[in-house]
């Protein structure tokens, strides 16, 4: 490593540190919690490289500004200690495997069906179409694959599927939308990005995509003005799709 590149992550080691520090101390103040309640701290870092084969692993973010700041042990090193215990360096990685298949099982009743959305995927397939579930990849395959038993769709109708094991981005980051046009070779004027989230979805707008803005269920963060997209329910949907082809 050149002494310029050693020099930067050490600095970038502390300046994240510091920043963990505000954002510790706003959350103790937002949600008045008081530190004296706290027994411990629990900092990952951020996962600079990580190899879980060699096996090796670093993590910036030095600890030493929260604990020293706000007099509370901090936990950290997580993914050194795992591999030190002849693991690969994902130590929680069991824990959420066994709430995902268990735990989360309790969640199912808050998923909705709508009688139109396997309507609408058999027209495409029937159409030739490829279908691709781009929801935030903020969760493993195996929930976000129940979530769409739950809603009464099958998995194997969809090309592909976002989850945090093949995503490298996240919505509303426009490299998330480039990363799937890239695995498909596509051009983001050849795809239809549909979503009832408007600064997560209407998103890929900026760079190409033709999209639908579903109102039902409308999520709209910001107060945003959404004139500028197509939108309405799940019936105009099918109606809009038709229509293009």
């Amino acid at each position: 490593v050149s002494a310029f590149n050693t020099a930067k992550l050490a600095e970038l080691n502390f300046k994240l540190g510091e920043i963990y520090l505000i954002l510790t101390q706003k959350f103790l103040k937002d949600f008045k919690i008081n530190k004296e309640n706290i027994s411990a701290i629990g900092l990952h870092g951020q996962t600079v490289y990580h190899n879980g084969k060699i096996p090796c692993t670093l993590q910036i973010g030095e600890a030493a500004f929260l604990a020293k700041n706000l007099g509370i042990p901090v936990i950290n090193n997580f993914r050194p200690s795992a591999i030190a215990l002849s693991g690969q360096g994902a130590p929680l990685v069991p824990i959420f495997e066994d709430y995902y298949k268990n735990e989360f099982d309790l969640t199912k009743n808050a998923c909705q069906k709508n009688e139109y959305v396997p309507q609408m995927i058999d027209y495409l397939k029937q159409k030739g179409l490829k279908i691709i579930v781009a929801t935030n990849p903020v969760f493993p395959a195996i929930a976000t694959e129940k979530r769409i038993l739950w809603a009464g769709l099958d998995k194997n109708n969809f090309e592909l599927i976002t989850t945090y094991e093949n995503s490298s981005s996240g919505k509303p980051n426009l490299a998330y939308y480039q990363e799937i046009l890239n695995k498909f070779n596509a051009k983001p004027e050849e795809c239809l990005m549909v979503g009832n989230d408007v600064l997560e979805d209407m998103v890929a707008k900026k760079i190409g995509f033709d999209v639908f803005l579903i109102k039902d269920c409308l999520i709209n963060k910001k107060n945003d003005d959404i004139s500028g997209y197509n939108q309405g329910s799940f019936e105009n949907l099918i109606e809009y799709i038709d229509n293009k082809l």
